[in-house]
């Protein structure tokens, strides 16, 4: 999965380093400046086009351009800084990522507790499920016992 924040800064910063202004990138590239802020804020993604231009007009692949195989750095006491939530949701839920799940279960929205309880049954990650208990509501728990 691309990281969409990371992508955004990894733009912004070949564009700075090779002298560029968002209107004068986005004239280059046949878009609006909102479009380059968008990327940049890791609200949206350039499009394939865009992004072959860009690796162009940087010399950099794209590889390099969509932070691929970049090390994921997450910080402990705020997690989604400088990441998208299902970015950072999902390198949790595939182990990539080493984070006390059950000391923090609260602060994850329905849909992305869901995708760690699908990865704790899964066995893709490890988890105090004693601890975890007390944070679940009686659905979760059902569904983590096999009941759902």
């Amino acid at each position: 999965m691309l990281d969409f924040n990371a992508i955004g800064n990894k733009i912004h910063d070949l564009r700075v380093a090779n002298g560029y202004s968002q209107d004068k990138l986005a004239e280059i590239l046949g878009v609006t400046h909102q479009a380059i802020s968008r990327w940049e804020c890791g609200l949206a993604a350039p499009t394939v086009d865009n992004i072959a231009e860009l690796c162009a007009l940087f010399d950099v692949d794209f590889e390099t351009l969509l932070c691929i195989g970049k090390p994921v750095n997450i910080d402990a006491n705020d997690i989604f800084a400088g990441h998208s939530r299902l970015y950072v949701v999902k390198q949790i839920a595939e182990g990539r990522v080493g984070y006390d799940i059950a000391a923090n279960f609260s602060i994850f929205m329905p849909q992305e507790r869901l995708m760690l309880l699908k990865a704790i049954k899964s066995g893709k990650v490890s988890v105090n499920t004693a601890l975890l208990q007390h944070k679940l509501t009686d659905e979760e728990k059902l569904y983590l016992r096999g009941k759902k």
